[in-house]
């Protein structure tokens, strides 16, 4: 996503990057990707990965994992999702209008931020913001910082 920011009183369309390759999904993130994020959730982010890649593969004899067909978790054929085309992104745009009136709307397709509609003038004088999560952690650091997984959460 590029650093220009997202005006909430415009509507917004964004032009989808032109690579089609597709990393693997254990493969980390690509590079580039998220460059212009803050470098406190960057370490965060790499060290959640680092923590991923070290935990064992679940077995039945674990509990939580009892019932579950571990060996379905095999996650190395998955692949990062690819921007929909052009026509699939104009078709995925006018499905996504199931409703006559909203309180705002972000349109998202295989991982791909395609649109924004602003909030009505009423919510946004309340303190409301509707933005992409990345763009909230690069304009709203602070709020980010101060709840945004503010409870760390355990993996494992």
């Amino acid at each position: 996503m590029s650093t220009v920011s997202a005006v909430l009183e415009d509507v917004m369309e964004v032009e989808l990057p032109q690579d089609k390759s597709a990393p693997a999904l254990l493969s980390g993130m690509p590079e580039g990707l998220g460059r212009d994020l803050p470098d406190w959730f960057l370490s965060r982010q790499e060290e959640a990965w680092k923590q991923f890649q070290a935990l064992p593969m679940p077995a039945r004899k674990d509990q939580p994992w009892r019932f579950s067909n571990v060996g379905a978790l095999a996650l190395e054929p998955f692949v990062l999702a690819v921007p929909p085309n052009d026509e699939a992104r104009d078709d995925i745009l006018e499905r996504s209008r199931a409703f006559a009136q909203g309180a705002g709307r972000l349109v998202f397709a295989d991982d791909s931020f395609l649109r924004l509609d602003p909030l009505p003038e009423a919510l946004i004088k309340q303190g409301v913001i509707l933005q992409p999560l990345e763009r909230g952690l690069i304009e709203h650091e602070e709020l980010f910082r101060k709840h945004f997984m503010a409870q760390p959460t355990p993996l494992g």
